[in-house]
């Protein structure tokens, strides 16, 4: 799930300022670079990290070349705090819960246990 907000954030600072050897810029193209006659088309994304992030993102949507860090960034905080959240609530309700002593519901067993008449003649050392 954070995955999906850390992913165009962390493409866009590290391929933003890249400059690459298989294309050079050309203002006439309609994508503004030309790849070198050298290099196939599958291995030409661009000249500039940009071109290289709007060729990509034709494929790969999440990543573009759109200025979202902050905004990534806060979703990936609150993400991380909700989990945090319901994982505290979760320990705390599993502490509570199960630290308790456990009631017996069988009141046969409980009438027996109170009057003794279960361990009169059976125990250690105590038969007939």
């Amino acid at each position: 799930l954070p995955l999906r907000w850390t992913l165009p954030s962390f493409s866009q600072e590290e391929v933003r300022v890249s400059v690459y050897g298989q294309a050079r810029e050309d203002p006439n193209s309609p994508v503004g670079y030309v790849c070198d006659a050298n290099v196939l088309p599958q291995q030409c994304f661009g000249r500039t990290g940009l071109q290289v992030l709007d060729s990509v993102s034709t494929v790969y949507p999440t990543l573009s070349t759109e200025r979202t860090f902050m905004k990534d960034c806060l979703l990936t905080i609150a993400i991380a705090s909700a989990f945090k959240i319901f994982h505290v609530l979760l320990f705390f309700r599993a502490t509570l819960t199960y630290g308790k002593p456990l009631k017996i519901r069988d009141e046969n067993y409980k009438s027996k246990r109170l009057t003794g008449t279960e361990a009169k003649g059976k125990g250690a050392g105590g038969g007939n």
